[in-house]
This record gives structure tokens, C-alpha cells and sequence, in this order.
């Protein structure tokens, strides 16, 4: 074989290497699931329990006539561990409205800044990558007059922003939230109504899609090179 041929060669097996290397995509293992409540409107009637090991907590309201306390979004989290693989349901921790007969100043919309970390190989580690996104609450504290569903809250959460993605190897995870669900993850909502005087939970839900890391636009070059100068020496043969 000539160098030429061996040196293409050696491009094209590196590169179909690299490819297969990030074609299988490998499980990985979270921990460290943290939420935190900021962005409060209006924050003047609210109180905040961000503590780090305690169920995220945000309050508002004085308790009215049969309450049995403040009006609450909590989020606790959980420790999903793993390994999962690529589309997997994780289950990062459950959101519970404790819906309380309140009056004063309701909130109107939160943030819920949720972090965790992400690694191939077990146990997680300080170094282990961070990956996150914030989802956005708006609230509507209806009042509680009427019949019916009249003093049912709405409540609504979108993405608003997020790093959920996050390179291991030759990998790249791209982490997207499904939504929050109330039957043990088949099926998920963004918004949900919320009975008076009683705690209503959901957990949220999100998975991964995987993949490659693209190869860097120097080694395709590098390979589109080689292959060019092969079709030039063939001719220069043939002639």
C-alpha cells in the first residue's frame, strides 16, 4: 500500500471512530437535584426557605377562616441516582401547591432555579458536571366565592431558561423537561388546577437525548483533502 493510501486510510478510520464512539450512548448517574425559589412577584407578602437539604419552600398570604396555615409552592427533590439510559422518565422531585383559604397579597409568579449534577461513572462527584434550567410559575389566586370549582388556583410553569446541556467523552446529553405529572409519569401537563384547603402534588419529569460531539470542521476538511488528492491520483494513473 502506498503511504498515500495508507495516510487516507488512517483519516478515514479515525473518523469512522469517532462516529461510532458517540453512536452508542452510555448511561449516567444523577445527584444533587437542588431547587431554589427566586423572582418572586410581588415579594413583599412572602416568606422563602431556600436552605440547602430542606424542601424548597415559598409562603404567602395570612391564613383566613378554616386554614391551616400560609398558601405554599414546595419543592422537594429527589435523588434519582441511576444509571439511566437515553430516554428514560427521571423523576427529579415532587411540586406541591398547599392551597389555603388566605387573604392579603397573593403571589402572581415565581422562578424555580433547578440544578443538578450528571456523570458517566458512580458516585457523583464535586467535579461532576452541572446542568440546569429555571422554570417559570405564574399564579392565579382565584377568589373563593361561588360554587363549583370557583376556588380552585391555577397554576402554570414554563421554561424560561436553561444550561441543560452538558458533554461527557464523546458525548453530548441534551437534557429536556417533559413536564409535571400526576400518574406516575404516562402523561404530563404544564398547568394544572388546584383544589382549596389541601396540598396538591406532581412530580416533574424530564429525560435525555444523546449525541455525538461533532467532529471538529479541521478533520473534516483534513478528510475532504485526502479524498480529493486520491481522486487526483487515480486520473493521473489512468492517463
Amino acid at each position: 500500500m502506498s503511504k498515500f493510501k495508507a495516510a487516507t486510510a488512517a483519516a478515514a478510520i479515525t473518523a469512522a471512530a469517532f462516529v461510532a464512539q458517540g453512536a452508542s450512548a452510555a448511561s449516567f448517574y444523577v445527584d444533587n437535584v437542588v431547587g431554589t425559589w427566586t423572582n418572586v412577584q410581588p415579594g413583599s407578602a412572602t416568606n422563602l426557605n431556600n436552605v440547602s437539604g430542606d424542601p424548597a419552600t415559598l409562603s404567602w398570604g395570612n391564613p383566613a377562616a378554616g386554614a391551616t396555615g400560609q398558601s405554599q409552592y414546595i419543592f422537594n427533590a429527589n435523588s434519582p441516582s441511576g444509571p439511566w439510559a437515553e430516554g428514560a422518565l427521571i423523576d427529579f422531585g415532587q411540586f406541591t401547591h398547599n392551597n389555603q383559604p388566605i387573604t392579603g397579597t397573593s403571589i402572581t409568579s415565581a422562578d424555580l432555579e433547578f440544578a443538578f449534577q450528571v456523570d458517566d461513572v458512580a458516585p457523583i462527584t464535586a467535579s461532576s458536571p452541572l446542568a440546569g434550567l429555571t422554570l417559570s410559575f405564574t399564579h392565579n389566586e382565584t377568589p373563593n366565592v361561588g360554587g363549583g370549582n370557583c376556588c380552585n388556583d391555577e397554576v402554570t410553569a414554563t421554561i424560561s431558561s436553561g444550561g441543560g446541556s452538558f458533554t461527557l467523552g464523546s458525548l453530548v446529553y441534551t437534557f429536556s423537561v417533559l413536564g409535571f405529572s400526576q400518574d406516575g409519569g404516562s402523561s404530563f401537563v404544564s398547568s394544572f388546577s388546584t383544589v382549596e384547603g389541601q396540598p396538591n402534588t406532581a412530580n416533574l419529569y424530564g429525560k435525555y437525548s444523546v449525541a455525538p460531539v461533532p467532529l471538529p470542521a479541521a478533520a473534516w476538511m483534513l478528510i475532504a483533502g485526502l479524498g480529493g488528492l486520491g481522486v487526483m491520483a487515480r486520473r493521473r494513473k489512468a492517463g
